[in-house]
């Protein structure tokens, strides 16, 4: 079971040795990485993130209290993070979106027909500039649930709110999405 490794791991981490600690990274690095770029849309940006997520989960192991999963853990510090990288004014002051055409030749698939994976990778842009647009309460359930599929409950945790804000919140996010996306999809 998941939880039984996590637990395993974290008691591991909490003696201090290496070999735990490299199996969270292999663990979770490419589920941060990916919330982190949902989040900021910078591929620089979700590596900082992913490695300062790392560091943070390494200085706080013993102060873990597993009241929680690792993984709803892990979460709540990556989502806080890319939070503080979206309050900086760096962030506030330039443009995220990066255009159409960079962002599909940034992907390193070469399968399948070319002209239909182009046509894909334009459609997942349009609709990443679009959860770019909401706000980031909106934006972050969306992530949570709907591209990570946490449950209601890890996403209440992990936001520190109630479950029907939780619910309240991904209405409007889609709702939004929704209608903005009207014609597209």
């Amino acid at each position: 079971m998941v939880f039984e490794q996590d637990a395993v791991l974290v008691k591991g981490l909490k003696t201090g040795k290496q070999h735990y600690f490299n199996q969270l990274v292999f663990k979770y690095k490419d589920k941060i990485y990916n919330t982190s770029y949902r989040f900021l849309a910078d591929y620089h940006e979700a590596n900082d993130i992913t490695q300062e997520c790392f560091i943070a989960v390494y200085k706080n192991i013993r102060k873990f209290r597993e009241e929680s999963s690792l993984s709803t853990w892990i979460y709540t510090i990556t989502v806080n993070l890319c939070k503080n990288k979206l309050k900086s004014a760096g962030n506030r002051m330039r443009d995220r979106t990066l255009p159409i055409i960079e962002r599909a030749l940034d992907v390193k698939d070469d399968k399948g027909n070319p002209a239909k994976f182009l046509e894909k990778k334009e459609l997942e842009t349009k609709i990443q500039a679009e959860i770019e647009k909401l706000s980031v309460d909106m934006r972050e359930v969306i992530i949570l649930r709907d591209i990570e599929q946490l449950s209601y409950e890890e996403i209440a945790q992990i936001l520190a709110v109630d479950l029907g804000t939780v619910k309240s919140r991904l209405h409007r996010a889609r709702n939004e999405l929704r209608n903005v996306l009207k014609g597209i999809i």
